[in-house]
């Protein structure tokens, strides 16, 4: 970091002539040749190269990415020489993209029958909760009675029975019953 003055300085030149210097913690140098930037010793910024052969200058950690006749590999230098990381023609890199596209629309597929799953399952639930409604409404339809409803403050009982008019409407018919001679 600068001192406390904060005087910075500028200085610029070739890569060799600064790896012969001494840093000076309130200098910012320029590198020329390799259009590096540094405040003393810490470099900042940074790129990746790109380009068909690789550069002669380097420094540790840059990247560059060679491009030979459509094949890309990934170098990274350790200060002296490049190391290579990935080389990917373009048929892999099309053959990993279809990959990709083929994993999405089988995710999508899956999906989808999940869905249709689901409906099917639930459209058997209901079709059987239907069923079992109807068939509760046509077996109180059946019942033809009689019934007995007792009213025990009054102290009576009565006959009734359930009834479909001819119209659909249901209707309830009932009369008070004794026991000798059924309804009056």
């Amino acid at each position: 970091m600068p001192t406390t003055n904060n005087e910075i300085h500028f200085k610029h030149g070739l890569k060799d002539n600064f790896s012969q210097t001494t840093k000076n913690t309130d200098t910012l140098y320029f590198i020329t040749d390799t259009q590096e930037l540094y405040l003393g010793n810490q470099r900042y910024g940074g790129d990746i190269g790109v380009g068909g052969t690789l550069p002669q200058t380097q420094y540790l950690g840059k990247m560059f990415i060679l491009n030979q006749n459509g094949n890309y590999s990934l170098y990274i230098s350790d200060g002296t020489n490049w190391k290579s990381t990935t080389t990917l023609t373009e048929q892999q890199f099309e053959t990993y993209r279809q990959e990709i596209e083929n994993t999405a629309e089988a995710l999508a597929q899956t999906y989808s029958d999940s869905m249709d799953a689901l409906y099917a399952e639930y459209q058997t639930k209901l079709d059987k909760g239907l069923n079992d409604i109807n068939t509760a409404v046509a077996a109180a339809q059946s019942v033809t009675g009689p019934f007995y409803v007792i009213d025990h403050q009054a102290n009576k009982t009565y006959q009734a029975a359930f009834q479909i008019a001819s119209d659909g409407t249901p209707q309830l018919k009932y009369e008070e019953f004794t026991e000798e001679g059924g309804g009056e």
